[in-house]
């Protein structure tokens, strides 16, 4: 799948989704880029554990930018035993700042997709909407092919 930049670096808006291996060559073309990408695996495998289909990114690390402080995600929580997870991983709920748990342990930050956001709603609408109002892309990526 080609993505689609604006002039901004920001995708075109809309949900892209690709799976772990184009999401790996699109966006882990440094070893920076790959020491995120690990943490964000990890990330990944646990929520996948319990029953995640789908992660969101979204910030500068689905930009151009050489070096990304780290990446922002979000997670489905439709069937996931939230419970069980937050009893294995409980970084999971490290979601109020400055969230250096999860940093520490992942590299970036993870909400739940339905964290509320504000005016715009929940998170996984706040991802899709730039600093200055408009819209932009974020990356789905499907759980299953996290390998």
């Amino acid at each position: 799948m080609a993505l689609v930049y604006l002039v901004n670096g920001n995708l075109v808006p809309g949900i892209h989704s690709l799976d772990w291996v184009e999401f790996v060559a699109e966006y882990g073309y440094n070893i920076h880029r790959q020491a995120l990408l690990s943490g964000l695996k990890m990330a990944c495998k646990a929520l996948g554990e319990f029953g995640c289909k789908a992660v969101f990114i979204d910030g500068s690390f689905i930009t151009k930018k050489d070096l990304p402080n780290d990446f922002d995600a979000c997670w489905d929580p439709n069937g996931v035993d939230v419970a069980g997870l937050i009893k294995k991983y409980p970084l999971f709920l490290d979601i109020r700042p400055p969230r250096t748990g999860q940093k520490g342990a992942f590299k970036g930050e993870l909400f739940p997709s339905t964290t509320p956001a504000g005016s715009a709603g929940t998170m996984l609408n706040f991802f899709q909407v730039d600093r200055d109002g408009f819209a932009k892309g974020i990356i789905r990526i499907d759980l299953k092919t996290v390998i």
